[in-house]
C-alpha cells in the first residue's frame, strides 16, 4: 500500500470514483497560464469513457479524503515503448502542497514495478516548479530530445501539434531498479557531406566493411536473413560475428534524413551473460551545406545488478572504441561517395 499524507488514502480507482476525475482534471488545469496552455485546451479534458477504461485496466490511482471518501486527485498510467508512462497526474488546487502528488506518483511507480516495467516516463513543463523540478526531486531525469524512444518522441510532437510550446516541454524518465539503468556508449563525428547523403550511406551500410572488431570484440562477418530494404520499422536481420555467434537486429524507427534506431536481441555471444538486449540509434544534424554531425548511441540493459559493473567495463572499454573506429570508416565512405551497399 502506498503511504499517503495524514487525512488521505491512495488506492486504485473504483468505478464510483471515476465520475469525479474529469472535474479534478479541469480544476487542476486552471492553474496554468494562457501562455502555457491555451484556454480552449484547458477546458477540454479526457473523456469519462477514457478514465473508465483505464480504471478497468487498473491503471488509475486516486487520492481520497479519509473522512468523506471524495476523490481529490488522480494519476493515470499507460505504456509507451515498453516503459510504464505517467500519462497524467492532477490534484485539486485546494488540496495541493500536502504530498498527494508524490504519493500518487509513488503508486504508479509501484504499479509499474509489479507489472515488470524497468522504467517510468512522463512529459511535463520544464519551467513550472510543480512540474519538472517536482519530478526531479523524485528521481526522474530529463531526457535529451535525441535520447527519447520513438513513441516518447511522438508524445512530444503530438503535444506541439496541439499547441504546447515544445521549448517548454521535456520528457523525463525514472529507473525503477538499479539494474534497469542502462549502460550507454556514444560517439559522434562531423562528416563532410550533405545530411541526405550521409543518411543514405549510414542507414544501409555494409556492416562487414565497418565493424572490423576491436580487441576481443569480434568483427561482423555476415548479415543474413534480412527482411525488406532496411528502410522501415519492423524489418530485421541476423548479424553473424567472426566467432560464429549471432544477434538479431530489428529496425524500430526510420526518419530520413535525421534519425534511425534499432533493437538488438537474441544474442548467442558471451555478451548475453551481461545483457539480454540493447538498443542503438543514429542522429544526423545539418551543420552546414556540406557538413553533417553524426551521433551514434547504444544503451545496454544489464542482466542484473551484479552484471552492471562488468557491463560498464566492457561497454566503455571495448564497445565504445569499437564504435569510434566503425564511425570513422563509415565517415570515409560517405565523404568518398561510397554508398556502402
Amino acid at each position: 500500500m502506498t503511504h499517503a499524507p495524514i487525512g488521505y488514502r491512495i488506492e486504485a480507482a473504483r468505478p464510483d470514483a471515476v465520475a469525479a476525475l474529469p472535474a479534478i482534471e479541469l480544476a487542476a488545469a486552471a492553474r496554468f497560464s494562457d501562455q502555457d496552455i491555451a484556454p480552449e485546451l484547458r477546458s477540454h479534458g479526457l473523456s469519462s469513457s477514457f478514465f473508465a477504461q483505464a480504471a478497468r485496466d487498473g491503471r488509475v490511482f486516486v487520492a481520497l479524503e479519509e473522512d468523506s471518501g471524495d476523490p481529490v486527485g488522480f494519476a493515470l498510467a499507460t505504456r509507451v515503448d515498453g516503459s510504464a508512462h505517467l500519462y497524467e497526474m492532477d490534484v485539486l488546487p485546494e488540496h495541493g502542497g500536502r504530498g498527494l502528488g508524490r504519493a500518487l506518483v509513488s503508486a504508479v511507480a509501484a504499479w509499474a514495478r509489479s507489472n515488470g516495467y524497468a522504467t517510468l516516463t512522463l512529459t511535463t513543463f520544464r519551467h513550472l516548479r510543480w512540474n519538472a523540478p517536482f519530478y526531479r526531486k523524485m528521481g526522474f531525469e530529463e531526457l535529451d530530445t535525441l535520447a527519447c524512444s520513438p513513441e516518447l518522441a511522438d508524445c512530444l510532437r503530438a503535444e506541439a501539434e496541439h499547441g504546447l510550446d515544445p521549448r517548454k516541454r521535456v520528457a523525463m524518465r525514472l529507473y525503477l531498479s538499479a539494474p534497469s539503468r542502462p549502460v550507454s556508449a556514444e560517439v559522434q563525428r562531423e562528416v563532410k557531406a550533405p545530411i541526405e547523403k550521409v543518411f543514405d550511406v549510414f542507414a544501409p551500410i555494409d556492416l562487414t566493411r565497418i565493424m572490423l572488431g576491436f580487441g576481443p570484440m569480434p568483427a561482423v562477418s555476415a548479415v543474413e536473413d534480412q527482411s525488406g530494404g532496411w528502410n522501415a520499422p519492423g524489418q530485421s536481420r541476423t548479424i553473424r560475428l567472426a566467432d560464429d555467434s549471432t544477434m538479431r537486429e530489428t529496425l524500430t524507427r526510420v526518419e530520413p534524413p535525421g534519425h534511425f534506431a534499432y533493437r538488438i536481441d537474441e544474442l548467442t555471444s558471451p555478451l548475453r551473460h551481461l545483457t539480454p538486449r540493447f538498443r542503438g540509434a543514429w542522429w544526423f544534424v545539418r551543420v552546414g551545406p556540406e557538413r553533417t554531425l553524426a551521433r551514434w548511441r547504444y544503451e545496454f540493459e544489464p542482466r542484473s545488478a551484479l552484471a552492471r559493473p562488468l557491463t560498464a567495463l566492457v561497454v566503455k572499454g571495448l564497445w565504445q572504441p569499437y564504435m569510434a573506429r566503425a564511425l570513422e570508416l563509415a565517415t570515409e565512405q560517405a565523404e568518398n561517395g561510397d554508398l556502402g551497399r
